[in-house]
């Protein structure tokens, strides 16, 4: 590998990484563990750098934990209006938009199917289209990339890049800024307002990197 591939290496890694940890942290309610692995991660540092507030002292005291499962609950599951994490209810292509199965849904199902990926486990609640689900694939064809570049598969390394770029231009960039809005709306506490804010602005730079934001 040249200089140049190690360092787009890296980086394909470590942007897979963090939208790993990112799905995490929507795909269910902050436990000990959980929080434990996010501040192992140095993920909080960094993004403090950045300008974003994930609440490390909430995080670093399991007496808060509590308080932020049950945000968690409030602004993802409700009763009561709450930010749907589902992509159907905000996609503008989607015949069934606001409801749950919709034509979209059923377009992440085979885009995931052809690419052989699979979710499996307690953790996935049968929906694909959940924000964490798709979020998770993105991070899968990252580090399929990486691979195929560590490999020096160029052609494959291509392949995938217009894989994430259909999946970002179909699906991520079409719902997940609304889905980021609706959240800002009932977070009551920064930690899953500035994850949302966070989200949006990292696919934005994927947008940039792919050369896709303009078709939002």
């Amino acid at each position: 590998m040249s200089a140049t591939e190690r360092t787009e290496f890296r980086d394909l890694a470590h942007r897979a990484a963090l939208y790993r940890l990112i799905a995490l942290m929507f795909r269910k309610e902050l436990d000990a563990e959980l929080a434990r692995g996010v501040r192992k991660s140095g993920m909080l540092a960094t993004l403090r750098e950045r300008g974003y507030d994930l609440e490390p002292d909430a995080l670093a005291d399991e007496g808060q934990l509590r308080p932020l499962r049950l945000e968690y609950t409030r602004v993802f599951i409700g009763p009561g209006p709450h930010a749907s994490p589902y992509g159907s209810v905000y996609h503008p292509d989607d015949e069934k938009s606001g409801e749950l199965w919709g034509k979209t849904t059923q377009q992440v199902h085979r885009f995931a199917a052809d690419h052989g990926l699979t979710f499996v486990g307690k953790a996935y609640d049968g929906i694909p289209d959940h924000i964490a689900h798709e979020l998770e694939l993105y991070a899968k064809l990252l580090e399929a990339r990486a691979v195929a570049l560590y490999d020096g598969e160029d052609d494959k390394a291509e392949r995938v890049e217009n894989s994430q770029r259909y999946l970002y231009r179909e699906q991520l960039n079409r719902w997940v800024p609304a889905f980021a809005t609706r959240v800002s709306e009932f977070a009551s506490r920064p930690l899953y307002a500035e994850l949302a804010r966070l989200t949006k602005d990292l696919l934005d730079e994927e947008g940039d990197r792919l050369g896709e934001r303009e078709v939002a």
